[in-house]
């Protein structure tokens, strides 16, 4: 289990510790939207854990923010790649992906790196390019989206520091068991690579 959701729990009364999911979704909306795309769908799984939740609930409140409106058959909230194949899994995609469809989103944003760079993969298998045809952002800035193909753009989690600073609140907590719990948000990056492109 992840130290830092060991030491945190959302049922009970304990510090918390996670990245700032928010706003990594809001940078990403907020790319997409500068480089001139309006129809912006959203891949994850909604059953899955908090950040998941926390940053498809970030889509939502920012798309609305921004005024974009959000089409719900291109809200893919049932996705569940698992496993080191997870690349090899197009079947998902395949029953899912019409760019037939005249309101097929020009960008996707999605709910972490893996889910990104499997889509990418299926809509190359489908003869579909990134970014030239369909725009993509993941999340997490896993190793294997800097070289894939085309490069992934991303946000950024800092997750060395997460657990340095899961480590110091639990010593924190130890030594001072009566102090107000605190809920601790690490700042996320924008990684801007080559799977977005500029529209017009």
């Amino acid at each position: 289990m992840n130290i830092c959701k060991h030491v945190l729990s959302n049922n009970k009364k304990n510090d918390y510790i996670n990245s700032a999911n928010e706003k990594g979704i809001y940078d990403a909306i907020n790319y997409l939207i500068q480089n001139g795309h309006k129809k912006i769908g959203f891949i994850g799984n909604n059953e899955w854990s908090y950040s998941f939740k926390k940053r498809y609930q970030a889509y939502i409140m920012y798309m609305e923010e921004f005024k974009i409106q959000i089409d719900e058959k291109f809200v893919w909230l049932d996705i569940n790649l698992k496993g080191p194949n997870f690349l090899e899994d197009m079947d998902y995609f395949k029953k899912k992906i019409n760019v037939n469809d005249t309101d097929f989103p020009t960008a996707w944003i999605c709910a972490n790196d893996k889910i990104a760079l499997a889509f990418m993969r299926s809509l190359s298998e489908l003869n579909i390019k990134v970014p030239e045809d369909v725009s993509v952002i993941g999340f997490d800035n896993i190793e294997m989206g800097a070289i894939s193909y085309p490069p992934l753009t991303t946000i950024n989690v800092p997750k060395q520091q997460l657990g340095v600073k899961a480590i110091q609140q639990l010593v924190y907590r130890i030594n001072n068991p009566e102090k107000i719990y605190e809920d601790i948000r690490l700042n996320t990056n924008l990684i801007v690579r080559g799977s977005v492109k500029k529209i017009t």
